[in-house]
């Protein structure tokens, strides 16, 4: 301050018939000295002795131009409040509370730093920087640590930042206190980060607290400028704060003053009376006896006091040029309203920069981010960010490379890190968060909801999109559907081979009592049904649906109505033979093909018009559990059951007449190969319909499908025809001795001759 005011004594644009003179008090830190050295400033005459004044001495003085001072807030509200009874400007520089820009409490207070609203601003910046969104604050107990963690928790709020507690800590903190800090980071375990907003007692009661109850995890500190301005770091924290973030006002050293400064050591009467305590204190620390090459401690709020000096003397040089006559100093010059105006209307070019005021009395400022690092040895306070208020778009630049952190860059955030297809869910804790997972089916919408995709999507990979299912039908890879492809297709080779067997062999005997027509029309209705078996694994669409159904429903019929009016024929035809000689009705080559096209007229008819009224659509199998599958099926139709209905009619007719004819002659072979054939594809057909109808795949459906059709043809192929065939081509005609008499044109002529 001295050498500011010196500075303006010289100056010859200013002031050119005032000289400024000045006295300066200890305070000491002390709310009481303060308001003590106030008053006695302010009024002189007042007769205000007061033992514990530290160093301080009442001086006799004249009028007081403006305070400078003090440092803290919590006892610049005491001396501005006191200041503002006598109309006496007061300038801080270094007094930061937001309480302090209150001009209807504190109408005389400026200063030259900017206030915490600021700082504030610089903190939330560098946790949102690192995403560090789970916080523990502290805070101490004055004005200067109460409204900047208000500022904090405002802001925190308003930007997503959760503070998991806030806890204030007072100057000398009791060992209860102590304890208490501990067990809340105990408790809090996912914190990692703290921010304190106090002077350096109050952090260093935090600091103590975890080296003392010694809570085992590595903290990352964001400290405000009542900490990191006066970074006091007693033995056992270094490794503690290592890579911690404080924030410092923009304190640039100033060459000039540096130089003045160790000049005074040959200039006794112009130094202040602590100058000699201050040259001893900084030989004994760095072991220097010539002054001149002793290191300077780090800029301490040089600029904000020369400023602060400047402001008071430009002003009071406005004042005088606008209210006094011949530029002489007058009481109107200094009356504290008038001068009051000017100072908050001033504005220069400072050490610093272009300097003014806001209408509060506050100013802005940039606030350097400093990284307690350790360097050659020892841990120093490194430059490793700046942050500008005035830069709109980017107010924190942080030079990366320039922090040595304990690790990898400290994560401080209260929430599980959940996989793609979980959301987070709030715990009992605090801002805390864990994870819920969706169901399968189900997509992520924010992190926040499952939001289940339709019963023909599916979620993509990382559950953010509901994707389109393509339905599936049976893969002619599957080993079941590659075995029933050669089962029908053998199937149809032994029927055209039957057919081609019949033909050759048609004047046979044995192939003559057989009804010769009969058999081609249901070895006919064997092809269809293993044709049928194939057309069923084709991919369903509304033709081959239909297509599908009507070769199934006729195929079954021309298997079964020759059967039917064959058997009906043979147990007719040995029932009247019991009776008379006379030959029954409707047992004809031509009367049994006539009957057996009839019922086959029959189906053709339902089948027909199944289309109109039920076809068998192409539908989607929707799984009874949702998955990432569906399957397309023909899905069976009114009309296609009315044909069914139709068949088994016809399979049960023929059961009943094949058990009619079960006692007939032993050596009438045919009989009992029908017999054997109906009550097995009675059995295949009942057990058919309930494994179809409770299907929930595809692929059983379709099997259960395929099966009942190529049961029933090999059956009939087995049971009826290829027995004849082997006995027609191996065993010869000598063996069959006049197995049949005459052909089938007379119904004597199938009265079996008993074996010689």
């Amino acid at each position: 301050m001295t050498y500011a005011i010196h500075l303006v004594n010289q100056r010859q644009d200013i002031l050119q018939n005032v000289s400024l003179g000045y006295e300066i008090r200890n305070n000491c830190g002390d709310e009481d000295v303060t308001v003590w050295s106030v008053l006695t400033m302010l009024s002189p005459s007042a007769n205000l002795d007061y033992e514990n004044a530290c160093s301080a001495k009442r001086q006799e003085s004249g009028k007081v131009l403006g305070i400078i001072g003090p440092r803290r807030s919590s006892t610049s509200l005491l001396a501005a409040k006191v200041d503002s009874v006598y109309n006496v400007p007061m300038i801080s520089y270094q007094a930061t509370s937001d309480e302090l820009s209150n001009t209807d409490r504190f109408p005389f207070f400026l200063r030259t730093v900017p206030p915490d609203k600021f700082q504030v601003g610089a903190v939330i910046d560098i946790l949102l920087h690192y995403n560090w969104k789970y916080i523990a604050l502290f805070n101490s107990i004055d004005s200067y640590g109460v409204h900047g963690a208000r500022q904090i928790r405002a802001m925190a709020e308003n930007l997503g930042i959760c503070i998991a507690f806030n806890q204030p800590v007072s100057n000398s903190p009791s060992e209860s206190e102590i304890k208490d800090i501990a067990d809340k980071l105990r408790e809090n375990e996912k914190v990692i980060v703290i921010v304190i907003f106090s002077p350096w007692r109050s952090a260093y009661g935090v600091q103590q607290a975890i080296l003392e109850h010694n809570v085992k995890r590595h903290f990352m500190f964001v400290g405000s400028d009542g900490w990191g301005g006066d970074l006091v770091n007693p033995k056992g924290t270094n490794e503690l704060l290592r890579g911690s973030l404080f924030i410092r006002h923009n304190e640039q050293p100033i060459k000039q003053f540096r130089d003045y400064y160790r000049e005074l050591s040959g200039k006794q009467h112009l130094a202040s009376e602590w100058y000699q305590n201050m040259l001893h204190w900084i030989g004994e620390e760095n072991g220097c006896s010539d002054w001149t090459s002793c290191p300077l401690p780090e800029a301490n709020m040089e600029l904000q006091i020369i400023n602060a000096v400047f402001a008071f003397a430009i002003a009071l040089d406005n004042s005088i040029k606008r209210n006094c006559v011949d530029n002489n100093l007058c009481d109107e010059a200094i009356e504290g309203n008038t001068y009051l105006g000017h100072l908050l209307n001033v504005s220069f070019d400072g050490p610093g920069g272009y300097f003014t005021f806001d209408k509060n009395g506050d100013t802005s400022g940039k606030y350097l981010i400093k990284s307690w690092q350790p360097v050659d040895g020892t841990y120093k306070m490194m430059d490793v960010g700046v942050w500008d208020p005035d830069d709109t778009e980017h107010r924190l630049h942080i030079d990366e490379d320039k922090i040595e952190w304990n690790g990898d860059i400290p994560e401080s955030l209260c929430f599980e890190m959940c996989g793609p297809n979980e959301i987070s869910i709030p715990l009992k804790k605090k801002c805390c968060w864990g994870c819920q997972a969706c169901a399968d089916h189900a997509i992520v919408i924010n992190a926040s909801r499952c939001e289940e995709c339709s019963i023909f999507e599916w979620p993509n990979d990382n559950y953010a999109e509901c994707l389109p299912i393509y339905p599936e039908y049976v893969s002619l890879n599957n080993p079941i559907i590659i075995a029933i492809i050669g089962i029908s297709s053998v199937g149809i080779l032994l029927s055209l081979l039957v057919i081609v067997g019949i033909w050759v062999y048609r004047h046979h005997q044995l192939i003559k009592a057989t009804s010769r027509e009969l058999s081609y029309v249901n070895l006919i209705g064997l092809t269809m049904a293993c044709v049928a078996s194939l057309l069923t694994i084709l991919r369903p669409s509304t033709f081959s649906c239909i297509v599908a159904e009507i070769c199934f429903s006729l195929s079954f019929s021309f298997i079964f109505a020759p059967i039917l009016f064959k058997v009906n024929r043979i147990w007719r035809i040995f029932q009247a033979g019991t009776k008379s000689v006379q030959c029954p009705r409707f047992v004809s080559p031509k009367e049994q093909l006539v009957l057996t096209s009839a019922a086959i007229l029959v189906q053709a008819i339902i089948t027909s018009l199944a289309p109109l009224f039920g076809p068998s659509t192409p539908t989607i199998l929707i799984p009874a559990q949702r998955q990432p599958f569906l399957a397309i099926y023909c899905q069976l139709g009114t009309g296609f059951i009315t044909s069914c209905i139709y068949n088994l009619l016809l399979i049960i007719t023929c059961c009943y007449f094949a058990f009619r004819a079960r006692k007939v002659p032993s050596n009438y072979n045919e009989s009992k190969f029908i017999a054997i054939s109906m009550y097995s594809t009675l059995v295949v057909c009942l057990a058919a319909i309930p494994v179809y109808s409770t299907a929930v795949d595809v692929n059983q459906m379709v099997v259960t499908l395929c099966v009942s059709l190529l049961l029933n043809s090999y059956l009939t192929l087995l049971c009826i025809y290829l027995p004849k065939l082997y006995a027609i081509y191996f065993a010869g005609d000598e063996l069959l001795i006049e197995t049949w008499r005459a052909g089938t044109d007379n119904c004597n002529s199938v009265h079996p001759i008993q074996e010689q």
